[in-house]
């Protein structure tokens, strides 16, 4: 941590506001692992300011992407939604399908925390097709192996929404890559590698 310091101070003599804030934002993702997350949010807070003064509106998502994620443990649920719901238009401004992704995919993760259920399918199924579309194994599987959770399966059983692709999700986490067929139906390819993201890819 002090290292981490020690380099967004040079960076401040320097005058180099996004190796600053780069660095900023190790500090506190170090801050939030030790629990102290009121400063690890206001230094995102502070980052997020730094990028939009220098126009980086790519850096400015991720970091709001930090402070929903944190809002959202603080049971902000709310906030993080907004703060998602903000990073989404940037992301889609900027044509960034792998963010589009990435911040459908939280956005699910708030509205099933707000009990809403269709919003919540629709935000991960945009998330799951455009994962598929970019050849993203691991932003299909992250969760589907993950036993904690069961999405799919817990909006199928609160909505009925008849989710047909849940066996192919399951069958991806076995290590099995999805491709669009004729029409645009799913299928499965050749196994895929057995690395996955434990968590979306910012």
């Amino acid at each position: 941590l002090s290292m981490h310091q020690e380099r967004a101070d040079i960076f401040e003599n320097l005058g180099d506001k996004r190796e600053k804030a780069v660095t900023m934002g190790d500090i506190a993702r170090i801050l939030k692992h030790k629990g102290e997350v009121e400063k690890a949010l206001s230094m995102h807070q502070e980052r997020a300011d730094i990028f939009e003064n220098l126009g980086d509106k790519r850096s400015k998502a991720v970091t709001m992407g930090d402070i929903a994620r944190i809002l959202m443990s603080k049971g902000e649920v709310e906030k993080a939604l907004s703060i998602q719901e903000e990073r989404l238009k940037i992301n889609t401004f900027l044509g960034d399908k792998n963010g589009i992704a990435a911040v459908n995919y939280n956005l699910g993760l708030l509205f099933l925390a707000l009990k809403k259920h269709q919003e919540a399918f629709e935000a991960f199924s945009t998330s799951y097709q455009l994962n598929i579309t970019l050849g993203r194994v691991d932003g299909i599987a992250f969760r589907s192996h993950n036993p904690k959770h069961h999405i799919f399966p817990h909006l199928d059983s609160k909505q009925g929404l008849g989710l047909g692709q849940v066996p192919l999700v399951q069958d991806v986490a076995k290590g099995r890559r999805p491709h669009a067929g004729p029409g645009g139906h799913l299928a499965l390819g050749q196994p895929a590698p057995r690395q996955f993201c434990p968590q979306p890819c910012t």
